[in-house]
């Protein structure tokens, strides 16, 4: 007799050698970490503040070494018939190096100028961020010339060691990743010894690195490859369990909603849809259906209403859906061609009445969040999103509940 998911998952839980292994898991990363807390994360604006202080000679009481350690990765790793690849050759031969370090000089992420050798290196940090138009030929230009007697570096960093997007960059600019950043350290660490707070430091920085997928940590990967190997039909269970951030947020945002007397109900068209539906809609089902609200309340079609689109994995969005109007196109029964076209027309009138001017494809935004704003909330600071998306939410039914009042007897009259 084939088992069920509750007693799948009491062997999981049960079994010893899953315990060991996610016991494992679990000591790879720290528990606390001062990076994660700063809300580090994948803010390159940050990730640039801290290897501006990781490359320099700071408190960290390693000199140049993390940043040397970078540069010969780097160079490892180069394209070595690009002007950059010679000259950081000919830099890493340098004994004595005097380096200044300056954030945002230019809009350049990071300016590192070696006045005595007549060196300068150009780094352009992308943790998740896409470049812009003509953003690396115009850093690039712009150190050209104002670095004329210096031999230029350019470097272009990323998490997966991809290339500039524009191809004529390809060739001036080297590719480094933040593995290679983390690498270095952890060389440090092993052959050195820093200051027990510059320890603390760096090795929070790459145990961020990891737990952030920003460089990868192949203890942990190959632990994760041995549960999925053999717990997968286990962990696809918990997985189709798991309640997300935006879950949450959802949840707070209707419950908050409740609470002031406001229904959201799930619609049956889409698994992902729910909508608001507003004290005074009745005039709204009157003027589409030309029948009572309680029977277009039973067959719920298409009118106007506040919408949420819950993609679970990507965002919540809230506003007023552009899938009012219906396509004749996909209709197969061209006897329904013409009441197509009167519900459209309605639709256009109704919009239009209420000043909605609902967009066919994108609809009108109310308030849109994407999961990567809220990754590292905790409840509270769920709760509070919730309470500021209401208030946004309160005021739109507000209105809208006042504009169908003023055109009512113009609805009523269509």
């Amino acid at each position: 007799m084939a088992k069920n998911d509750l007693e799948i998952l009491k062997e999981f839980i049960n079994d010893k050698e899953a315990q060991e292994k996610f016991n494992a898991i679990k000591n790879s990363v720290m528990d606390f970490n001062i990076f994660e807390i700063t809300g580090l994360g994948n803010q390159e604006i940050k990730h640039s503040n801290t290897l501006a202080w990781l490359f320099g000679d700071n408190e960290h009481g390693l000199k140049y070494q993390i940043l040397e350690g970078f540069l010969k990765f780097t160079l490892e790793n180069g394209n070595n018939t690009s002007e950059s690849y010679e000259n950081l050759e000919k830099y890493l031969k340098i004994q004595e190096k005097n380096i200044r370090i300056f954030r945002e000089s230019d809009n350049i992420d990071l300016l590192l100028i070696d006045e005595n050798s007549k060196f300068v290196i150009t780094i352009e940090n992308k943790v998740e961020a896409d470049e812009s138009e003509k953003q690396l030929p115009r850093y690039r230009k712009f150190i050209d010339n104002k670095f004329k007697k210096f031999k230029r570096i350019y470097i272009f960093l990323t998490k997966d060691g991809r290339l500039p997007e524009d191809e004529t960059e390809q060739d001036w600019w080297l590719v480094a990743t933040y593995k290679i950043i983390g690498d270095s350290i952890e060389y440090l660490l092993k052959n050195n010894n820093p200051p027990q707070k510059a320890n603390i430091i760096l090795s929070s920085y790459v145990d961020l690195l990891k737990r952030k997928n920003i460089m990868s940590n192949e203890k942990l990967q190959n632990l994760c490859e041995q549960i999925w190997d053999k717990y997968e039909k286990e962990l696809q269970i918990l997985i189709s369990y798991k309640r997300t951030k935006l879950d949450k947020l959802f949840e707070a945002i209707k419950n908050t909603l409740e609470e002031r007397g406001i229904e959201i109900y799930k619609d049956s068209r889409l698994n992902n849809l729910y909508l608001i539906r507003t004290k005074n809609a009745d005039y709204i089902y009157n003027f589409m259906y030309s029948k009572n609200a309680k029977e277009a309340n039973k067959e719920r079609k298409y009118a106007i209403d506040i919408q949420f689109n819950i993609t679970k994995e990507e965002y919540i969005w809230i506003g007023y859906d552009g899938s009012y109007k219906q396509d004749k196109n996909k209709n197969k029964n061209k006897n329904k061609d013409s009441a197509i076209e009167e519900h459209n027309k309605k639709i256009d009138k109704l919009s239009k009445i209420l000043n909605i001017n609902i967009n066919k494809n994108k609809g009108k935004e109310i308030y849109k969040i994407n999961k990567s704003e809220i990754e590292n909330f905790n409840d509270e600071d769920i709760e509070t999103k919730a309470k500021e998306i209401v208030k946004k939410i309160l005021v739109e039914i507000e209105e809208f509940d006042i504009k169908i009042i003023t055109v009512s007897s113009e609805l009523g009259n269509s």
